[in-house]
């Protein structure tokens, strides 16, 4: 069972840190705009990167936030309220942390923090449900045995019959024969 949730973690890091790939070269691009410097590769792929990497932080604290707190929850019993909950929490971060910086250095965040704010609020939600829908759709329902791919498991030894190949036919050799 740790070993499945670890897998899923994991996933679910790489697949968030892909996802925001696009989302940092975008960012990149209209910050850019704002300071008014010229687009370059060199300025996308850095924005890409730090879109990787915010997307890989969140979707492990998404991941691990769903670990922890609905650890008693099957992926049918979540709910899109709490997960889009926990999306938005989760990709907020960046915001956070500078938000807590600010606090303790005397200023705190204009427009662009707030505008941020809810861009990433809003993005880490629709990456939580997403998440949550890919998942639903790959688990399998019930216990992994009951799945035709893998049958169950058994200690009994097997209902095996086997041929009689002695070539003895003859009634009464054959004591747990019925048509004697």
């Amino acid at each position: 069972m740790l070993f499945r949730r670890f897998r899923g973690l994991l996933g679910t890091t790489l697949i968030w840190g892909l996802v925001w790939v696009p989302i940092g070269a975008l960012g990149a691009v209209a910050l850019a705009l704002r300071a008014r410097w010229s687009i370059t590769p060199d300025l996308l792929l850095r924005g890409a990167v730090a879109g990787c990497i915010w997307g890989g932080i969140s979707g492990t604290l998404f991941g691990s936030g769903l670990m922890l707190a609905e650890q008693r929850n099957s992926l049918a019993a979540l709910s899109e309220r709490r997960t889009v909950a926990w999306g938005a929490l989760a990709a907020l971060w960046p915001f956070i942390l500078t938000g807590l910086y600010d606090l303790v250095h005397g200023s705190f965040g204009g427009l662009v923090f707030w505008a941020g704010s809810g861009i990433a609020a809003t993005l880490g939600a629709i990456s939580g449900v997403a998440t949550l829908a890919f998942a639903r759709l790959t688990d399998p329902p019930g216990p992994p045995s009951i799945s035709p791919a893998f049958p169950p498991v058994t200690t009994d030894p097997p209902d095996l019959n086997y041929p009689d190949l002695t070539g003895d036919t003859a009634p009464g050799n054959h004591p747990e024969d019925p048509t004697e």
